[in-house]
């Protein structure tokens, strides 16, 4: 067991370092401390809020200590787990801790899939190559659709890229395979008056879900980035008459690892009110939206509410990032401020967003009167 504690300085700040405490297969136990030449200003093990001047090292002592964790677990194996050969290491037990860190719910259904590929076989990464990836490729695209397995070949291949760079394994084996294509399909996006419909039928069952589906319409936020959203990460300023303007001031999931940049979003007037809406329960909880259903479950009781809204297309929670886009770029927003506030690191990824508008707009102009 590997746990992250906090000593106290002179300063006022906390030095950071790992409580490691094992037991062999001959019951001896063993305790060690590892210091992490990392500080902060505030003892974690006491409160939850994490300030943002602390997160960068508190993700980095964290990633430490998973690492460390599963070092120790393959040494008490008799594994040689260190830096130098790793291939041992459980790819099941280092996506279980992955999910544990994140509690993202599609690294739980991906080793669903593994697990039950596999036969619940302990797998080990010495045993994925590119024969091994392109056999459970073709298992995921008769299981599930051609453009989910693509999407849980990325996630894997992005969290062994992880592992490989934190020296975990010796090699990458995604290195030398070819991902499969993902067929183009349409995007779901919804025009001002389905939006309209959406925020006038309530959905008592679960309002966090229908407050964040919309606030993403309005910021157009990952669903990722909804569920992670605290209160601290809205930032209320004062304009020049005074005005309070508000702000989210964020590290986008998704970039985390690549650009890491902050993204700072001025918020909307709807936007604005749907935060106010949950204000009142901003003590019970440091997430904004404290009582969304597990991402699983979110998919279908949408399609329930877009029933009850009278709204008769495929809603899913990242039409709502693809409506922020459409209605922006339709509504006279230039496509780089859309690109900024969508977080893309390519301007082509905006591209497309603007390439459905151009579409929208031909098949309306179509429907004019013949004289």
């Amino acid at each position: 067991m590997i746990t992250l504690r906090y000593k106290k300085l002179k300063t006022g700040k906390y030095s950071l370092y790992l409580d490691i405490y094992t037991t062999d297969d001959k019951g001896n136990k063993k305790r060690q401390y590892e210091f992490l030449k990392l500080q902060v200003s505030k003892d974690y093990n006491k409160i939850k809020n994490i300030l943002l001047d602390d997160r960068d090292n508190m993700d980095l002592a964290e990633d430490i200590r998973r690492k460390r964790e599963l070092e120790v677990t393959g040494e008490l194996r008799g594994v040689k787990a260190r830096m130098g050969y790793s291939g041992h290491l459980s790819v099941t037990e280092y996506l279980e801790s992955v999910y544990y860190k994140t509690g993202n719910e599609r690294i739980k259904t991906l080793l669903y899939h593994l697990k039950r590929y596999t036969d619940s076989e302990k797998l080990f990464f010495n045993d994925v190559d590119t024969v091994w990836l392109n056999e459970f490729k073709d298992y995921l695209v008769t299981t599930v659709s051609q453009n989910a397995a693509v999407n849980y070949m990325k996630l894997f291949r992005a969290r062994v890229k992880d592992a490989f760079r934190q020296d975990m394994i010796p090699i990458n084996p995604f290195d030398k395979f070819e991902m499969p294509q993902e067929l183009e399909s349409e995007r779901t996006t919804l025009d001002t008056a389905e939006v309209e419909k959406f925020i006038h039928t309530p959905f008592p069952s679960h309002p966090h879900l229908r407050l964040g589906f919309l606030f993403s319409c309005f910021t157009g936020l990952r669903v990722s980035d909804i569920y992670a959203l605290r209160w601290e990460d809205v930032v209320i300023e004062k304009d020049a008459q005074k005005k309070s303007v508000y702000y989210l001031n964020i590290r986008p999931t998704k970039t985390q690892k690549s650009s890491g940049k902050i993204l700072k979003m001025p918020l909307t007037r709807p936007a604005v009110e749907v935060l106010k809406e949950l204000e009142k329960e901003k003590k019970l909880d440091d997430n904004v939206f404290c009582k969304l259903p597990s991402e699983r479950n979110s998919r279908n009781l949408l399609k329930l509410w877009a029933a009850r809204a009278g709204v008769k297309k495929n809603v899913y929670f990242h039409a709502a990032r693809h409506t922020f886009a459409t209605l922006s770029l339709t509504y006279g927003m230039d496509i780089y401020s859309v690109s900024k506030l969508l977080g893309h690191t390519d301007i082509r990824n905006t591209e497309i967003y603007a390439k459905i508008v151009d579409e929208k707009k031909r098949k309306e102009i179509q429907k004019l009167p013949v004289l």
